[in-house]
């Protein structure tokens, strides 16, 4: 896309090397041609041994290297980020409340397109009554979501979707409510969005969980790069999922679909269920009150903010608040 806008997509050209990471005699030699070859309309030999290289001390810009540490008091990333926010929601304090389309705008999924799902069943066992099956289907194109949906042994009253961090890969902890739920006559689904449980993405980074440098931080940042979030897809995977509960309650466009929803994924439940009208948000915990909250929260623990849950297209200006009451919250969510 950016060698399209200077008319140059003949100029790509690709160096591989087996080598680690890092800038090596091949990679520099691949470097370097290309430069004469396009910049200077030259050829040359680069020499292949390694040039000298700067000592980190002569390189750093302060005494230790670390912005952060030697000004302590200079605000971060994270403090500028805020500051934007704060200054959008002020802003956006005497505008009408957002609509649902507005909402799925924001999210950009207005103009989504579903593809068919081709809802494949992989395994089924019945234990007690209850049928438990292991399900995948595709959200879009090439993107699979999977999930367990279990089937009560009483008449089926209500669908409710449940999100969990480590979705079907981390449900014992929490088998006691979907007993719960199972008696109360509920088809339940945990649900794994794209990326996660038992479709969670390959490690790329050595980073764990959502912290900085890890691969949901990579894979974060390179959806918005594509002008999108991971976290509006994910949305979209839980859309779909609810979309295939109501189908299957045989109940389509009457009883909503109820998320409950647990730890960082409650942020993806609770933006379903603003966005839809056939779904509403049910027990949620992890949530704070606002995006401010949600700040202070992060300056205590960088892994309670961080991209994967970021929405870009809010920018402060839809606050939790308002996703409470477009989601139909009627429990209160727990921090």
């Amino acid at each position: 896309r950016c060698y399209r806008l200077f008319d140059a997509e003949d100029k790509i050209d690709v160096c591989i090397d087996d080598e680690p990471h890092g800038y090596t005699a091949p990679l520099r030699r691949g470097c370097l041609e290309w430069f004469a070859r396009h910049l200077l309309d030259k050829t040359v030999t680069p020499s292949v041994e390694d040039p000298p290289v700067e000592t980190p001390e002569t390189l750093q810009c302060t005494r230790s290297g670390q912005v952060m540490l030697d000004y302590p008091d200079a605000p971060s990333v994270l403090d500028l980020l805020r500051d934007e926010w704060q200054a959008a929601r002020r802003h956006a304090a005497a505008a009408p409340p957002p609509t649902r389309l507005e909402l799925l705008r924001r999210l950009k999924l207005h103009d989504a397109i579903e593809a068919p799902a081709h809802v494949r069943r992989s395994a089924c066992s019945i234990e007690a009554g209850i049928t438990a099956e292991r399900i995948f289907f595709f959200s879009e194109p090439g993107i699979i979501v999977t999930a367990v949906v279990y089937t009560p042994s009483v008449p089926v009253t209500q669908a409710t979707l449940l999100l969990i961090p480590d979705g079907t890969q981390g449900q014992t902890p929490y088998m006691d409510r979907i007993r719960g739920r199972l008696t109360d006559g509920h088809l339940t689904m945990v649900f794994d969005p794209r990326g996660t449980g038992a479709v969670r993405m390959r490690q790329r980074n050595l980073g764990e969980g959502l912290a900085i440098k890890s691969t949901e931080f990579r894979v974060a940042n390179d959806h918005f790069m594509l002008e999108t979030s991971i976290a509006a897809r994910r949305v979209y995977d839980v859309l779909r999922a609810c979309a295939y509960l109501q189908a299957r309650t045989g109940r389509p466009n009457q009883r909503p679909v109820e998320i409950e929803a647990h730890g960082w994924p409650a942020i993806y439940g609770l933006l379903a269920a603003a966005a839809e009208d056939g779904v509403v948000a049910g027990a949620m915990t992890g949530l704070p009150d606002s995006w401010e909250d949600l700040f202070a929260m992060a300056n205590r623990d960088p892994d309670l903010f961080s991209e994967p849950i970021i929405v870009p297209g809010l920018r402060g200006d839809i606050d939790l608040a308002e996703l409470r009451r477009m989601a139909g919250c009627t429990r209160p969510t727990i921090p």
